[in-house]
């Protein structure tokens, strides 16, 4: 598992398998330049370091970190919620039981323990209490290709899109919906998976 922090002076923290952390300040390195996200063009500016280093060394090719223009390549709610059953009823469709252990493949903030299959989908509107912190879910995720792709190596491997276009209801762009979005009401620590509480 890989997970960052950001800090007040601005630096950025990796800590990568095994435990070793890479800290640094990124500092621009080159000159912006367009690249294509999904079929969508972005400006990115390269922050060559330690930190693009170390992650292109774990993936075992050629990466560079670059910075990009907050919501240029996320769909733009500060928090996303997944509910373990609707992961482990994904699994058991798709008849590959290490999904269950891949939730970083839907890249939510929170795999949040829940009881039945989609029971996330009913909590739109509701605020709720995540151990320290409070969220209000605001809407329902449509997913792209990307669940499609292992989260370490960036290559395709399960046909997951498919699956869920299968027996999940679309959003207006098609999309099969899978997980919530929210937004912070209140800010707190978040340890383990969570169970969602009522406020």
């Amino acid at each position: 598992m890989i997970t960052t922090m950001g800090s007040s002076s601005g630096s950025l923290a990796v800590t990568l398998p095994g435990g070793r952390q890479v800290v640094e300040r990124p500092e621009a390195t080159g000159d912006p330049f367009v690249a294509d996200y999904w079929g969508r063009s972005i400006t990115a500016t390269p922050h060559h370091g330690r930190v693009g280093e170390a992650l292109a060394e774990l993936v075992g090719r050629h990466a560079l970190l670059c910075r990009v223009p907050r919501g240029a390549i996320v769909y733009g709610a500060p928090v996303s919620l997944l509910g373990s059953a609707s992961l482990d009823d994904l699994a058991a469709r798709m008849r590959t039981p290490q999904l269950r252990e891949e939730s970083e493949r839907f890249r939510s903030t929170f795999l949040v323990e829940t009881s039945r299959p989609a029971e996330e989908d009913t909590w739109l509107g509701r605020t709720i209490a995540l151990d320290g912190a409070i969220v209000e879910v605001v809407g329902l995720i449509g997913r792209c290709g990307v669940p499609n792709q292992a989260p370490l190596t960036g290559k395709a491997d399960l046909s997951v899109l498919k699956a869920l276009a299968g027996y999940r209801p679309a959003n207006a762009r098609g999309e099969p919906i899978f997980g919530v979005e929210a937004r912070v009401v209140r800010a707190g620590v978040v340890r383990g998976a969570p169970g969602p509480d009522a406020v």
